[in-house]
């Protein structure tokens, strides 16, 4: 598992756009290229009382990631219909956990997007979900 110590910055990742309520838990990280890939460093703010990651924060992070795919990163708006998360291994505090979200079905206003969370080669946490997009002059 990755240290407390962890600094996204200086490993290659750079703060990705996000919105107020990821910024209440992130800052989120990203890595340019493909595939898409979101991080977050797991804060003692997250902790469950057992020093590892709280589930409903790790699953914010999941919804913010896979939300972020949806609408590759652009402004139209998304909302999620359905989350489903595995909880596979816990997160402990001061870890960097990247989300890797794939699309796997689009329609004009429906994706449906599967993925999982690791730290390093760890995997963490699967998910899959759908979600509704908006029009852009909504």
């Amino acid at each position: 598992m990755m240290s407390v110590s962890f600094d996204p910055a200086a490993a290659g990742w750079s703060l990705a756009s996000s919105d107020v309520f990821i910024e209440s838990i992130g800052p989120a990280w990203t890595r340019p290229g493909e595939p898409l890939s979101l991080g977050i460093v797991a804060r003692a703010s997250h902790d469950n009382g057992a020093s590892v990651m709280h589930g409903g924060a790790l699953m914010a992070f999941i919804d913010y990631a896979f939300g972020v795919a949806v609408t590759d990163g652009g402004t139209r708006g998304r909302a999620t219909i359905q989350l489903d998360v595995q909880f596979v291994a816990p997160v402990p505090i001061g870890a960097f956990v990247v989300a890797a979200p794939v699309i796997t079905r689009r329609t004009k206003t429906l994706a449906f997007v599967r993925g999982e969370c690791r730290i390093e080669e760890t995997i963490v946490a699967t998910a899959n979900g759908i979600w509704r997009i908006f029009d852009e002059s909504r």
